[in-house]
């Protein structure tokens, strides 16, 4: 029996490096190991060699030092090590990464299983195992942890799934990447360790393989790293000091000028975080020139950033950077939008959420960011106005009915406030958390408009809700305002 394993030389977990400028890797002079789960499918090579005879073949692709992890697979019974690198393959995604390999097991000939460890530490992609039997259009079996039994060109595998486990019977030659469950790595013999210590590791290079060369390394790397960076540390919490009824006044003081920042917060990066998933903006800018598609990225990521961090000034000017290169963008005008609310400047803010809502009419992050800024700003009516038409295309959305809640109790309109703090709770009853929100919100406006049986009966279910949760400052919140009923 003819195995090929592929392993890969990572950064040791405490000495992860990055280059600033190429966000990559960096790898020489870098203390390294071989993937933890690739001595996983290392055990299990060895294994099947022992078992049914034959041969076990390790290749990397890397740096020269991946040599290391060659020799290392050699001392743990592994046959022969083949180094594939080339500065040509530098900066390889898992696509180009698997194509490579794929093209390096082509050369090595005639095999019957290649095995895979399920993922690297340093990219947690699961990609590339999957990525080379596509390429070799070979049948694949993730998640492995037992081969069965191998028989008359068929294999029979169990893997693992979510809910248990399933059992595969699939066609040689195959792959399968497999999870630490399957075995339990042994240590080097002395006896493998000379083997390593003189075994002949051929390298190959991009040279040597029937390769193209617009799909090796960066070049055919249709992925990239735009940032890697450390999240900066959360700030200290808010201590509230004196007598239970004064604390509690703060409090909502403080929840009433929290809760539409969070608001808006989370819608922005609700919309931001679908696009950056989907990887193309919400409009015809692929119709420019890649320049300009470039610059303007260039802003808007700087922009998000700085607003990320905190930093509104920043984060405006490039926004309105990104803006003059392209107007018509609608995360950018939700962006300026919500800059300008940030900042109190709530009459600048709402040109820009009103843009974003005429560049996409469906969506409903806008219609809730010109209802809490027009709030804001005094303007209720305006802010009733957007909020209702939000409502009227996504009815049962609970953000917005929340949100037209708060602007009725503004108006003084409690039936109405009312009805959709009730909504917003029937379309969150199974998710407690918000539950409990809701009933605290249908207490505070029962309690405001002197229905006290009403607000200690929300309260109360508020007060559950949170115990059961473990939320102590809502907890604490509907507490102090039920003693005083």
């Amino acid at each position: 029996m003819n195995i090929i394993v592929c392993i890969k030389q990572v950064p040791d977990t405490t000495q992860v490096q990055i280059d600033p400028v190429t966000n990559t890797l960096k790898r020489e002079g870098v203390q390294s190991i071989i993937n933890p789960f690739d001595t996983y499918a290392i055990e299990e090579g060895v294994r099947l060699k022992e078992k049914f005879n034959g041969k076990v073949t390790v290749i990397t692709m890397g740096p020269p030092q991946a040599e290391n992890a060659l020799r290392e697979a050699i001392s743990l019974g592994c046959d022969e090590g083949i180094l594939i690198s080339d500065r040509a393959f530098a900066g390889s995604d898992t696509l180009a990464t698997s194509y490579t390999l794929s093209q390096a097991i082509k050369k090595i000939g005639a095999f019957d299983i290649i095995i895979c460890g399920k993922q690297a530490s340093d990219g947690d992609t699961a990609q590339v195992g999957p990525g080379i039997a596509t390429h070799l259009d070979l049948p694949q079996v993730t998640y492995v942890k037992k081969i069965e039994n191998i028989k008359d060109k068929e294999a029979t595998i169990e893997r693992m799934t979510e809910e248990g486990f399933e059992i595969v019977v699939t066609s040689l030659p195959c792959l399968i990447t497999v999870v630490k469950e399957i075995n339990e790595p042994r240590i080097p013999s002395l006896k493998g360790k000379m083997k390593a210590k003189s075994a002949q590791i051929q390298t190959w290079k991009s040279i040597d393989l029937d390769v193209s060369e617009e799909r090796l390394g960066l070049t055919g790397s249709p992925t990239w790293v735009n940032k890697i960076f450390t999240p900066p540390p959360r700030p200290k919490g808010q201590i509230l000091e004196g007598e239970a009824a004064a604390c509690v006044d703060k409090m909502v003081n403080i929840l009433k000028s929290h809760i539409n920042t969070l608001t808006i917060l989370f819608i922005l990066f609700f919309s931001v975080s679908s696009f950056a998933q989907t990887g193309y903006l919400e409009g015809p800018l692929d119709k420019k020139e890649t320049k300009e598609v470039d610059e303007f990225m260039g802003y808007y990521n700087t922009a998000f950033d700085a607003s990320d961090n905190g930093n509104l000034d920043k984060a405006l000017e490039y926004y309105l950077k990104a803006y003059s290169i392209y107007p018509k963008d609608y995360q950018t005008n939700l962006g300026i939008g919500t800059v300008y609310y940030e900042k109190g400047n709530y009459e600048e803010a709402l040109p820009y959420l009103k843009k974003a809502s005429e560049i996409y009419p469906s969506k409903l992050a806008p219609y809730i960011a010109i209802g809490v800024t027009a709030r804001s700003a005094g303007k209720n009516d305006i802010s009733l106005d957007f909020l209702t038409k939000g409502y009227e295309i996504h009815p049962d959305e609970p953000a917005i009915c929340s949100e037209l809640s708060k602007t009725y109790t503004i108006l003084q309109e409690f039936d109405n406030a009312l009805f959709y703090a009730k909504k917003a709770l029937e379309i969150n009853q199974t998710k407690e958390i918000i539950n409990g929100v809701n009933y605290l919100d249908l207490g505070i406006i029962y309690f405001q408009t002197n229905k006290m049986d009403d607000a200690s009966q929300a309260l109360e279910k508020a007060i559950e809700f949170f115990e059961k949760e473990g939320k102590e400052n809502y907890l604490k919140i509907a507490q102090d305002l039920l003693k005083k009923i």
